[in-house]
């Protein structure tokens, strides 16, 4: 029961009226609503730590913003708390645990890190 409430509490954090949460916010809605879709329902089974590394990137500018853009504070700040939650499930992953260390300059799309992840 626990398990099912927690899926439910996922699948409405990513659904579009999670990112229209404001009449102020609907501007950015489609953009945002767009790349994460994009990130969860593409990228991720594809490159599951470019993924990961493209939501800090995502995150990294987004916190950029809100503190460049007084308007945009309110906003940024739920899509960054949204990204935060995501960032933090990849996170106890144990593939994103073992990928962690070797981060550094990683390009999304190459594959050599997996290379040296899994070895036969």
């Amino acid at each position: 029961m626990h398990g099912e409430i927690l899926q439910k509490k996922q699948k409405d954090m990513l659904s579009y009226n999670s990112f229209v949460y404001d009449q102020s916010c609907i501007q950015f809605a489609d953009k945002w609503y767009s790349d994460i879709r994009n990130i969860v329902s593409n990228t991720l089974r594809a490159d599951p730590v470019g993924s990961y590394v493209e939501l800090i990137r995502i995150l990294r500018d987004e916190n950029i913003k809100i503190q460049k853009d007084p308007t945009y504070t309110k906003c940024g700040q739920k899509y960054a708390s949204l990204l935060q939650n995501l960032i933090g499930l990849l996170d106890k992953t144990k593939l994103i645990s073992i990928a962690k260390p070797h981060l550094a300059g990683y390009q999304v799309g190459t594959r050599d890190l997996y290379r040296q992840i899994f070895r036969p």
